[in-house]
């Protein structure tokens, strides 16, 4: 379980959600091996991120909402927690940062979050 919030960055540049090993076990996520050999991910400045399986971890939103959603975990990561492209397609996100502040609204504008710089 993890409450979406200040820690969390949503990048529209990431194919897919991660999360740090080491923040996936303070959580106390049970890490999921990969069936093949683990994969490495190269971020948008060219690092190279080691993929050591993936998690399913149940994230709550402002206002009590709560979505499932599957992370890969990364051996090393910052910021430890990133939502990426599918999270924000799986659940129909909008970012406007038309609105002051900015706000992720997702399920059709059911569910705004206000987001902070």
């Amino acid at each position: 379980m993890i409450r979406v919030g200040r820690k969390t960055l949503v990048d529209s540049g990431a194919s897919c959600s991660m999360i740090s090993k080491p923040y996936a076990q303070q959580l106390k996520l049970h890490i999921q091996a990969p069936r093949g050999p683990p994969d490495t991910m190269v971020s948008a400045n060219g690092t190279r991120i080691q993929t050591v399986g993936t998690v399913k971890m149940e994230l709550y939103l402002q206002g009590g909402a709560k979505i499932d959603h599957e992370v890969v975990v990364a051996e090393d990561l910052s910021p430890n927690f990133v939502l990426g492209m599918n999270f924000l397609l799986d659940n129909q996100a909008n970012l406007n940062f038309a609105s002051k502040p900015p706000t992720l609204s997702l399920f059709d504008d059911l569910i705004d979050i206000p987001m902070r710089p």
